[in-house]
């Protein structure tokens, strides 16, 4: 047999199953059962059968089972060989590994409840409070705090995870009675003999040490646009053996032999395109080989698989692709993949364009491969050009409904690389939907006649479930004017019986490409006006709208406590527009204020607010005294017991409570809290257990109905950094007075390739992450214990965090960020700014976080404010891109955070930066500039769309050192224009911005960096409105009837970066807390 090679199997992803039909090593297959051999739980290991006998029918649980996964794990004999399902049973009942034989888990339809049962040389569990027992199997719950009940016997325990106790009790109870095999003296149901495809699907653990389940294929979850037929009654349910457990085969070299069962009342369908499609999404794989038998009650499949392509930005060419779709230039994202879709129903032509980076030639040019529908196209890059560098163009014709990909695949190591990914289409489609009928209508509005069976439409619930089938265009279901396969402008279909969440999509049903995301040509979700309820200290309950429709006031009614409010929507405004600020009035503490959407049948809450106190609460930990003090600094005074003081979740010995009744203003306390731990102050509702100061939550966290006061991480500071650049390693060491358990703490080094392979997430990729875990090294942390981290280079980042995890989930805690580049080592200030030992607000820091030397009243100081200590010697002070006089090294040998170099007085214009020097090409760690002093008045002339701003007094600046920026409105700032343009700006000259919509703020900047004016001009801005254009500081902002403000010169830096489109890194007009705040937020 001549195999075929892996770069043309994966290169020709049209060849269907059916083609491949014999292609499987005989031996493979030949003691393979027939498709309708089914095994009872007799004929299964004991392990085996005694785990999945205990899962009851879904109908006796008032629920639907997503997926059940069978695994075997007889020939693990540590954690790290399981499975991930059997690592959380070892973890959860305290079993150890080499004990355990089978475990099965079951993922509830709303995936809020989750059964394990696991079978082997178990004890029945004496643990939790015994709630009932079932012949000989005794049921427990392990309480509200650990979110779990678990049920057991001699040989079998299994636990339910869930939120609600009452809910995991009485799944809890259904599991004993099923696996005792009585109910009433009757035999109970269990699935395997409720579901008439149980049996078979349970039947591949005989030959498999992973199953997969779907008793309900509609319900399973799995996204396949290209087997739409899955979940529409054309397949019921599937099953799934596997020889490798699908998460092990991603990223490994290994092949998997698996089988797939597809139960369905007729074998014929669906066709193997779809079934190829299903495989692949089940097993998580690329099909390399399969045989399909269609010959009995069931299609079978046997099939190889392997892993998808790994994502390699490191080795793949750095380039960077931008699309051009129907005559339009389409954007890049950051990491070179071209995002968005373009329409394409004009030309149907794309072209690709090399708009950076590195030029392609040789190996790696014919690496680079074009797909078009699921298919390499006959010309190749390779085929086209010589090289491919910044400029050149790949042009490529299409289907008025196409997918493009451009993608760089290196065959040996399964690794590739995706710069471009195009649905083309997606603007040839119209959507409308009709709240009252229920209906969304895809309407095909494109000029070039289309093929009809390339698109597909799916309807699911908002939690996934595929509803009834969705007409689509050219199946019989209207959506053709003729009933044929062409899709012409004016066809359309109607989905009906379309509720509140739920998606209606339109995909292509091209074939797929291995690990290649397939982007959707239109996603439409039915969602509610998006309508925010926040408390305003001085206008009360204020309703934000943030929504692009507008609505009629009529269509919103307003309850308090479940009663009309006196105050509607109604009475204010006629017309619910974006940017719209409701005012609702005042009500007492614990009132619900709810906001009711009228014009669906039945009415839908857009949104509720409890009325909680206003208060602010400061946390200060004293690692000395191992002490957290707790003090009311200002606004409502509270019920003190029902003020809660938490540490990891579980109420401290010591509450206000204890020595209060009210908790007011200037009200304190201190109680004992170890090292690393989350101290949270709450305000707990009306209704949750004011007494225990205990949730529901399973995770520890807090209750929905709990209102954050304040929060903290202890010891924070109790761990110092310091980096050698030299010997590439970071060292950390515990200085906190108080031993502290190192359990959960771990730290982990990011290297620059971690931050470009994921950025959508905002975390980091998992493969190129280095974890150590502390509780490894040491039981107890003692001051002077030391961790070093080698290979530690410049551009990697060092992170500290507390891993927890539960049944439920696993959740990660920074405890700090440790950079190797201080980026944001230095401040530059005017000693009168901050006296030392205060923080940024002005207020005493007292944690020890900034060991501030005094600073001089005169002239201007650098402030090191990097959270890891490095030699002096490394960073070199500027004055005016010169030297300056006084460099760090003269005052200190290590500089620690809070150190300071004094540098001398100077006149406005001066410019300061510093430089940390280890790196080829020096790391700028901060700079300044000294701002001029002036005032300035902004007007907005509404009728001619403009913005002008005046120098209303102070000193003459130069105007190219002045601009303008007007938000919303993006792009750069505006330089300075007008007659005096090229001299300098005094008293009288002003500058004119055209703006394209109602401005919301003007910000005047000095050398871009330093906001020297700012004026708030919208007299409604919503609190989004105000994060695009920054904080306001009112302290130095003042307005005079419409439009004058004055301003001094010390602005904010962090105003000026966001306004300016994020010209600044934070790491200038440090004479501003804006600056400092972002070194602080490197550090926290």
């Amino acid at each position: 047999m001549v195999r075929p090679s892996r770069r043309d199997f994966l290169g020709g992803s049209a060849l269907t199953l059916a083609a491949l039909t014999g292609t499987l090593d005989p031996d493979r297959v030949a003691d393979s059962t027939t498709p309708t051999d089914r095994r009872s739980l007799d004929e299964l290991p004991d392990s085996a059968a005694s785990a999945i006998a205990a899962l009851p029918d879904d109908d006796s649980l008032d629920l639907s089972y997503r997926l059940v996964v069978t695994t075997d794990v007889a020939d693990a004999d540590v954690a790290e060989d399981l499975s991930h399902e059997a690592r959380v049973v070892t973890r959860e009942l305290d079993v150890a590994a080499a004990d355990l034989s089978t475990v099965v888990t079951a993922i509830t339809h709303d995936y809020r409840r989750r059964i394990t049962v696991a079978a082997g040389s178990i004890d029945r569990l004496d643990r939790g409070e015994e709630v009932a027992t079932v012949g000989d199997w005794r049921v427990a719950d392990d309480g509200d705090r650990e979110g779990m009940t678990t049920v057991s016997t001699d040989g079998v325990a299994a636990f339910v995870a869930g939120e609600d106790r009452s809910g995991r009790v009485e799944a809890a109870r259904a599991i004993a009675t099923a696996a005792a095999g009585e109910a009433d003296g009757e035999a109970a149901d269990r699935l395997v003999d409720a579901n008439a495809d149980a049996d078979a699907a349970f039947g591949l653990v005989e030959s498999f040490d992973t199953v997969l389940f779907a008793p309900d294929a509609a319900e399973s979850g799995f996204q396949t646009p290209g087997a739409s037929a899955v979940g529409t009654g054309a397949i019921r349910a599937f099953a799934g053996g596997f020889e490798i457990h699908p998460a092990r085969l991603h990223g490994s070299d290994d092949r998997a032999e698996n089988r797939y069962l597809f139960f369905t009342d007729d074998p014929s369908t669906p066709g193997d395109r779809a079934v190829r499609s299903l495989i692949e999404a089940i097993g998580t794989g690329i099909v390399e080989e399969a045989t399909i038998d269609r010959s009995g009650e069931t299609i079978r499949v046997d099939a190889v698989l392997e892993a998808p392509p790994e994502h390699d930005h490191e080795n793949a060419p750095d380039v960077r692709v931008g699309t051009t779709v129907a005559g339009e230039a389409d954007g890049t994202s950051g990491d070179g993949e071209a995002d968005g879709t373009g329409s394409g129903q004009e030309t149907g032509g794309v072209t690709l364009e090399h708009r950076g980076g590195e030029t392609v030639t040789g190996d790696a040019l014919e690496a680079l491969q074009l797909w078009v529908d699921g298919e390499l196209v006959d010309r190749q890059p390779a085929d086209r050009l010589d090289r491919f560098e910044p400029g050149d163009t790949l042009t490529v014709e299409t289907d008025p409904l196409a997918s493009v990909v451009l993608r760089w695949f290196d065959a040996e190591r399964n690794a590739h690389r995706v710069y471009a990914n195009e649905a083309i289409g997606a603007e040839a489609f119209a959507i409308d939907h009709d709240v009252e009928a229920e209906t969304v209508t895809i309407t095909y509005v494109g000029d070039r006649e289309a093929d009809a069976g390339k698109v597909a439409v799916t309807h699911r619930s908002d939690d996934g479930t595929v509803r009834t089938p969705a007409p689509s265009f050219g199946d019989g279901g209207g959506g053709t004017a003729d009933g044929s396969d062409a899709l012409t402008n004016g066809d359309a279909v109607t989905i009906e019986d379309v509720g509140m969440g739920d998606v209606v999509s339109l995909t292509l049903t091209v074939p797929s490409i291995p690990g290649v995301h397939r982007r959707p040509l239109q996603r439409f979700r039915v969602t509610p006006p998006r309508i925010h309820v926040h408390d305003h200290p001085d206008r009360g309950l204020i309703a934000a709208y943030h929504g692009e429709e507008d609505y009629d006031a009529s269509a919103f009614r307003v309850l308090v406590d479940g009663e009309p409010a006196d105050r509607q929507i109604a009475d204010e405004i006629e017309t619910l527009s974006r940017g719209a600020e409701i005012p609702l009035g005042e009500y007492p503490v614990d009132s619900t204020v709810t906001i009711e959407w009228l014009d669906p049948e039945e009415p839908v809450v857009v949104a509720e607010h409890e009325v909680v106190p206003e208060a602010f609460v400061d946390l200060e930990y004293d690692p000395e005294a191992g002490t957290v003090r707790v003090e009311h600094r200002e606004g409502d005074a509270m019920a003190a017991d029902r003020v809660k003081i938490r540490a990891d979740g579980e109420p401290l010995g010591t509450q206000p409570a204890d020595e209060y009744e009210e908790f007011g203003p200037g009200d304190s306390l201190a109680a004992e809290v170890p090292p690393f731990a989350r101290v949270e102050v709450v305000w707990v509702g009306a209704d949750d257990d004011a007494e225990s100061g205990t949730d529901d939550d399973a995770a520890g966290g807090r209750d929905e109905r709990d209102h954050h006061l304040a929060g903290t991480t202890t010891a924070r500071e109790a761990l110092k950094a310091h980096y050698d650049p030299g010997a590439a390693e970071m060292r950390l060491t515990y200085v906190g007075a108080q031993p502290a358990d190192p359990e959960g703490l771990q730290v982990t080094t990011y290297s620059p390739a971690d931050d470009s392979s994921d950025r959508t997430s905002g975390r980091p990729s998992g493969g190129e992450r280095e974890t150590l875990v502390v509780a490894e090294e040491y039981d107890e942390l003692t001051s002077g214990d030391t961790i070093t981290l080698t290979d530690v280079e410049i551009g990697d980042r060092v992170t500290v965090s507390i891993r927890t995890e539960t049944a439920n989930m696993v959740s990660e805690r920074s405890v700090g960020h440790y950079p190797t580049e201080p980026r944001h080592g230095f401040t530059f200030q005017p000693g009168s700014e901050l006296e030392a030992g205060t923080g940024a607000d002005g207020r005493e820091t007292g944690t020890g976080t900034d060991q501030r030397e005094a600073v001089p009243d005169d002239g201007i100081a650098a402030v090191y404010r990097d959270p890891v200590s490095r030699d002096a010697a490394e960073f070199r002070l500027l004055v005016d891109d010169e030297p300056a006089d006084t460099q760090p090294a003269d005052e200190h040998d290590v500089l620690e955070r809070g150190d300071v170099i004094s540098l001398g007085e100077f006149e406005p214009g001066t410019t300061f930066a510093a430089e940390w020097t280890p790196p080829a090409e020096p790391v700028e760690a901060g700079s300044h500039v000294i701002a001029p002093t002036a005032d300035f008045a902004v007007d907005y002339d509404a009728a001619d769309g403009s913005v002008t701003v005046t120098h209303d007094g102070g000193g003459a600046i130069a105007a190219e050192h002045l601009s303008v920026v007007v938000t919303p409105d993006p792009g750069r700032p505006e330089p300075w224009s007008g007659d005096e343009a090229d001299g300098s700006i005094d008293e009288g000259d002003s500058t004119t911005v055209e703006v394209g919509q109602d401005p919301h703020r003007a910000f005047v900047l000095f050398r871009e960096h330093e906001v020297i004016a700012e004026k708030r001009l919208a007299e409604n801005e919503t609190n989004e409105t105000r994060d695009e254009g920054g904080e306001t500081d009112e302290a130095r902002t003042t307005e005079t009837g419409t439009a004058k403000a004055e301003a001094s010169a010390s602005g904010s830096a962090e105003s000026a970066a966001e306004a300016s489109g994020g010209a600044s890194d934070g790491s200038s007009a440090e004479s501003s807390a804006g600056a400092e705040a972002a070194a602080d937020a490197e550090a926290e």
